[in-house]
């Protein structure tokens, strides 16, 4: 009797075809992997410098995301990546070095559903100033940000070229550039609450980031 009440019970429960077997076929696709680039307990993120590609999802969704990109240029790398929750910011660069094209951008992009929240590049960035190379990043649950940009020698004609390292925030009160000078440590960017700490001339400095 016990036997035959569990058998009906199943069979009202599960829908037609389904099994225990069917139930974990069903299980999220978004599951930790070897070679995340970024990581943290809302999701990964990781990149595939030889297609251009950057990936990213949230735990205990099935979508994986297409987050970006880069093209068909004859090079291209990401750079830093930083997650905070459900949002990523990736640095990307590409370009010709026959015809001396280059850029180097940063986008903010959401693993929940894979849209892209905002760009900041350099010379022919959506933002202008700002793009990299990124030293160090930071990007709050919220999906605000925080990098330090550093100085860019090279000799391509169509990039803003950085003297000094350069401390950008983009958050809810916009985007600004909250530092900059010759004496910025490029990996010394640090989040705690509400604020960003970077050391310059060797001493700890901060600013805020709502």
């Amino acid at each position: 009797m016990v036997l035959l009440l569990a058998t009906f019970l199943a069979a009202v429960v599960l829908p037609a075809g389904a099994s225990a077997a069917g139930r974990g076929r069903r299980a999220p696709l978004c599951l930790p992997r070897p070679g995340t680039t970024a990581s943290d307990g809302f999701g990964q993120v990781w990149a595939d410098d030889d297609s251009g590609d950057i990936w990213g999802c949230a735990y205990g969704h099935h979508r994986v995301h297409l987050l970006e990109n880069l093209g068909d240029a004859p090079f291209e790398d990401f750079g830093v990546v930083a997650m905070g929750g459900r949002f990523v910011a990736a640095e990307g660069w590409a370009g010709d070095p026959d015809s001396g094209y280059v850029w180097d951008y940063i986008c903010v992009f959401d693993v929940l559903d894979g849209h892209r929240l905002a760009c900041f590049g350099s010379a022919n960035g959506p933002r202008g100033y700002g793009g990299g190379p990124v030293g160090s990043m930071v990007v709050k649950p919220d999906g605000a940000t925080a990098w330090i940009a550093e100085p860019n020698w090279n000799n391509v004609p169509n990039q803003v070229k950085y003297g000094a390292d350069e401390v950008y925030v983009d958050d809810a009160h916009g985007y600004r550039m909250v530092a900059s000078g010759t004496g910025i440590a490029a990996g010394s960017l640090a989040l705690e609450g509400n604020r960003i700490y970077w050391v310059q001339d060797g001493a700890a400095r901060f600013a805020a980031m709502e």
